[in-house]
């Protein structure tokens, strides 16, 4: 069993190639907490970050997949911790992307009165889009679909 996110990160980016330091920061997200696992880039190229985080995000939604996996292996649902794996400021920047497209879905399903499908979210993502809009009393969201094409819908309360 893995018991230090800290140390299990900083062991597999080592074995990627990359030597480095790795910090663990507990945010509170919607009442959930969720640790940060921030991977320190002083003196690391661009392209050495870009590779890291890949097309679109997907080698560091690998490694956040991972984490959560293998941190979680042993832990009941009620004791599953969450995990973000942060590089060079990638997630707050896509986070504040989500919180856009969330209020952007919201404002649509406001106006129009029907449903709005949100697509080509990452598991992590669409939960972001859940707990964001969860504060809405006048709307209600559903994931739908299975992976890889699973998607948001994001609709009126009432319907």
């Amino acid at each position: 069993m893995v018991s230090d996110p800290v140390q299990w990160l900083t062991q597999l980016l080592a074995l990627m190639g990359y030597s480095t330091q790795v910090t663990l920061t507990p945010k509170n997200d919607g009442g959930n907490i969720n640790h940060w696992l921030e991977i320190d880039t002083t003196g690391w190229r661009s392209d050495q970050i870009q590779n890291l985080i890949g097309h679109e995000g997907a080698v560091i939604d690998a490694i956040q997949y991972l984490a959560n996996t293998i941190l979680n292996v042993r832990n009941t649902e009620e004791n599953y911790q969450f995990f973000t794996v942060e590089i060079a400021g990638y997630r707050a920047r896509r986070m504040a992307q989500i919180a856009k497209i969330a209020q952007e879905a919201a404002d649509w399903v406001r106006t129009k009165k029907r449903a709005y499908k949100i697509e080509h979210l990452t598991p992590a993502e669409r939960r972001q889009v859940h707990l964001l809009l969860q504060a809405h009393p006048d709307l209600k969201t559903e994931s739908v679909g299975k992976e890889p094409h699973r998607c948001l819908i994001v609709k009126p309360a009432n319907s």
